[in-house]
């Protein structure tokens, strides 16, 4: 926690502390990424000073949770061990303090509608670097989702639906994938099951094959290599990663490859097709093919721990 606040105060945003602490492979307290929302709880946290505050929300029996003003909250001062100096800690307010500027919803409409009329387009990497429009997350929590401002400010041309709606139905190719391995498993006598959570099949609880995308990357130049994006989530078991390999412009399925979790160096694995081979990524046409060579592998465990055994 004194490494978050030091790394604050030195000029590091919520967001690059989290890049580097998922780099790192470490986790949050409840087991899950670190993310920019997370480091900025921590860093208004008064209990890591030693304080703790009351009255902070409230619920009205069958209503929804409001949060009081900071008029009535209830602080008690020094009940806990501070763990981080309390200079530090007020340094981090001042620097929170002076970066946010409270404006009204409409007022975010208004500049958005302005900023677009100007550039002719909107996106979330453009909403967050630019100075006077509102974060991100702010128009998610003002407006319930950044569809509706888009919708409240007229914009029709983002591409963000439309990856949205791709992405879903490249999920559900994986979740239909992911049924057919394990009734092909549970076929062939093996207990198998399918987490959500991980997105993975448990074959006899002691293999794990997770189901994710390789998202299609142009070269920065000509003469950079086409690239594959795969994620693997700092949660999911070791075993085997499949993936569906996507084209060009990630509109269609180029293939599907086989990763071993081994090959992961933290969450992203990033790989041109040169590579690949040197990082034992198997290519496979269809998933049919991919599911034979599973089965093979996970009866070669099997075989292998029954030898071990005798």
């Amino acid at each position: 926690m004194r490494w978050i606040f030091q790394e604050f105060v030195n000029g590091k945003t919520e967001k690059a502390i989290a890049r580097e602490l998922n780099a790192r492979g470490l986790l949050t307290n409840h087991r899950r990424a670190w993310n920019r929302a997370f480091i900025g709880s921590i860093l208004k946290n008064e209990a890591y000073i030693g304080n703790l505050l009351y009255n902070r929300s409230n619920r009205k029996l069958g209503a929804k949770r409001t949060q009081n003003p900071a008029n009535v909250w209830i602080r008690s001062e020094g009940c806990l061990d501070p763990i981080i100096d309390r200079d530090l800690f007020l340094r981090a307010q001042k620097i929170m303090r002076e970066r946010r500027v409270d404006i009204t919803e409409e007022e975010m409409l208004i500049r958005l509608r302005k900023f677009l009329m100007k550039t002719g387009k909107l996106r979330a990497s453009i909403i967050q670097q630019t100075v006077g429009l509102p974060s991100y997350r702010t128009l998610w929590v003002h407006f319930g989702s950044i569809r509706n401002v888009y919708r409240l400010i007229g914009y029709n041309g983002s591409p963000y639906w439309d990856r949205v709606e791709a992405n879903n139905r490249w999920r559900e190719l994986n979740n239909r994938n992911a049924a057919l391995l394990r009734e092909r498993f549970e076929k062939l006598g093996y207990q198998a099951r399918f987490d959500t959570t991980t997105e993975s099949v448990r074959v006899t609880d002691s293999v794990s094959i997770c189901f994710r995308l390789a998202y299609w990357t142009r070269g920065k130049c000509e003469s950079h290599s086409t690239r594959w994006s795969l994620r693997r989530r700092l949660t999911s078991p070791e075993g085997w990663v499949v993936a569906i390999r996507l084209g060009e412009h990630n509109k269609d399925v180029l293939d599907y490859v086989l990763v071993p979790s081994t090959s992961f160096f933290g969450v992203w694995l990033r790989f041109s097709e040169r590579q690949r081979r040197a990082l034992k990524i198997e290519r496979f046409y269809s998933f049919e093919g991919l599911a034979r060579s599973l089965v093979r592998r996970v009866e070669q465990v099997k075989k292998s721990k029954n030898r071990r055994r005798r």
